[in-house]
């Protein structure tokens, strides 16, 4: 579904029990801040993750197969423009990756 980039919004579900207390305590609606690699004490099977903030909370989130998040960009989708949040294109949307970041 496109790539993520610096001020994109996106909206994380929460895949474990840990994911769905994070969200419901400080929202869904996160933006991107930067990319980089992943710390040694982050586990990221890609080894990249994206930082995100909102309201005063920050968090890390795996580029691709993240344990406790799905990120979902906000926009329209890129590839067949077709809403970002939709299942109607498998190229575009995945609940087992993050959309890849480009700069």
């Amino acid at each position: 579904m496109g790539k993520l980039r610096k001020g994109d919004t996106v909206t994380l579900i929460g895949k474990t029990r840990h994911g769905k207390n994070r969200v419901r305590e400080q929202g869904s609606l996160w933006t991107v801040t930067g990319e980089s690699a992943s710390p040694h004490w982050f586990p990221s099977p890609s080894g990249r993750v994206l930082h995100l903030e909102a309201g005063g909370h920050w968090r890390m989130v795996a580029t691709s197969g993240d344990k406790n998040f799905v990120a979902i960009p906000n926009r329209p989708c890129s590839d067949c423009g077709i809403p970002s949040q939709h299942t109607q294109c498998p190229q575009c949307w995945s609940m087992d990756q993050l959309i890849p970041w480009r700069e």
